[in-house]
């Protein structure tokens, strides 16, 4: 589910325009932008006009100006286009609703059409939008009450407010002297310190599952044998007498099931710290789905690196990572998304190259086998390799060698520091390169160079001063040495 899916549909398209532009530098032929947007072209000087007014809700600068044949964006040096879709999610019906049902569990159609002030039918209509949405994650809103897995329910909510930060959060999601028992009963029970992103999400999970623990009637069809399994583990014996002994001052009796969705959090979004995280792995029983899966997938991805070999520490933060990926993976499926996948997919794969690409399809076919509850679900298989591409390039980033560059500009003795700068401008963005000035008789994989009396082996003979010709191609050959090296 993207976020910008609870706007309504002018907000939608209006929000695809500016995000389009933003993806395109700023700048585009407004034809392209029309035909993008799929609007009319009345339609379309309509939607340019009402997003100046978007910024004049915000009280900042967000326009769309024409430049002849270009549509140019116009943002504020303060703001970004995830403030702009915050702003305009705070004031979506949709969104609001949600909230609704998570602080009052259940509410009839009167009640909701009264509270927002819209009509019986409009209700219905939006009812079924969000239906249409919340299939991804296997639930459905019904007689004024959302319906699904009791899991499923408090991680949708976690998920939709880890784009709010944490100060726009209502109160009982942020964290509060009421709270801090619970954290500080953990602390001691873990011997480990809560860093103050650990807290804001713990905080965020707490406060949506003392809301839930007021509602009525709860499914918990699929956690019945991952408890068999799970409440074995170290990890979750340690957290339930906390756990327990907080909740039951919310709720009269606890459900059974409560320290397991407690745990399925704790370790699939980063709360422990990798040292922490690292004690207790050596001790997690090897049997568990989640730890099976993690050491296949880690064995493979360092199988492919050999001979090459990663350090303890670097070893440990890749093992950290795929963690928590392969614990979200496993509990809980959909995805409210805030960035546009394609885009993410089509950068990673140009990053990757044909090699990990490979290596990747290899890693989908090893999750298959290892859980094949999961396979039938085809978009948590692509949001799974997403992030494993993530801990790809990760490892590349580690075990990369680094092309060594030096730059003799030593005939341009007025020029020389300016031109020096500019090349390490346009160049020192490339990851996986050392510059420095040019030292005769040390090595180097490439010299940059004016001079045609240094003979070294790779040598670059720049054409023309500061040229994007020679920038252009600098980036191309640097690549090829990276591979080559790699």
């Amino acid at each position: 589910m993207k976020i910008e899916e609870l706007l309504e549909k002018k907000e939608q398209l209006q929000f695809v325009i500016l995000r389009t532009l933003v993806m395109e530098g700023g700048t585009l032929p407004i034809p392209e932008l029309r035909d993008r947007s799929g609007l009319s072209k009345s339609a379309f000087d309509q939607y340019l006009e009402d997003i100046e007014s978007i910024g004049s809700r915000m009280k900042q600068t967000v326009a769309v100006r024409r430049n002849e044949y270009q549509a140019v964006l116009e943002l504020g040096d303060d703001i970004s286009l995830d403030q702009v879709l915050l702003f305009l999610l705070q004031e979506s019906v949709k969104f609001n609703l949600l909230i609704f049902l998570l602080e009052h569990q259940q509410a009839s159609i009167i009640r909701l059409a009264t509270a927002f002030n819209l009509s019986e039918s409009s209700v219905f209509r939006k009812i079924k939008e969000l239906n249409q949405l919340l299939k991804e994650f296997g639930l459905q809103i019904k007689n004024g009450q959302l319906h699904g897995e009791e899991l499923q329910i408090r991680y949708f909510y976690y998920e939709l407010f880890q784009f709010i930060p944490e100060e726009q959060r209502p109160l009982y999601l942020q964290e509060t002297p009421e709270k801090r028992p619970l954290f500080l009963g953990l602390e001691r029970a873990l011997e480990t310190v809560f860093s103050s992103i650990s807290m804001s999400r713990l905080s965020c999970w707490l406060g949506i599952t003392k809301k839930r623990l007021l509602c009525e009637k709860s499914t918990f069809a699929s956690l019945k044998d991952k408890k068999m399994l799970y409440q074995t583990d170290r990890l979750y014996q340690t957290i339930d007498p906390v756990l327990v002994m907080y909740l039951s001052r919310t709720a009269a009796q606890l459900n059974v099931y409560e320290t397991l969705m407690f745990y399925s959090f704790f370790v699939s979004f980063s709360i422990m710290d990798e040292e922490t995280f690292y004690q207790y792995d050596l001790t997690r029983s090897k049997k568990l789905p989640t730890a099976v899966l993690d050491t296949y997938i880690r064995e493979t991805m360092l199988w492919h690196y050999r001979p090459r070999r990663l350090k303890i520490e670097e070893e440990k933060a890749v093992g950290y990572q795929l963690a928590q990926i392969d614990n979200e993976w496993y509990f809980f499926y959909g995805k409210v998304e805030r960035y546009d996948r394609g885009n993410l997919l089509r950068k990673q794969k140009q990053m990757l190259g044909r090699s990990l690409s490979r290596l990747l399809d290899q890693l989908k076919e090893t999750a298959r086998r290892q859980l094949p509850s999961k396979a039938t679900d085809e978009r948590s298989f692509n949001e799974l390799m997403l992030r494993y591409a993530s801990v790809l390039m990760m490892i590349d980033f580690y075990i990369a060698k680094p092309v060594v560059i030096g730059i003799d500009l030593n005939t341009l003795p007025i020029y020389r520091v300016a031109f020096q700068q500019f090349l390490i401008g346009e160049l020192k963005g490339i990851s996986g390169i050392e510059l420095e000035n040019y030292e005769e008789g040390k090595d180097y994989d490439l010299v940059i160079t004016l001079n045609p009396r240094n003979q070294h082996v790779n040598t670059y003979y720049l054409s023309e001063f500061a040229s994007s010709y020679d920038i252009a191609r600098l980036k191309k050959r640097i690549e090829a040495y990276k591979k080559e090296k790699n």
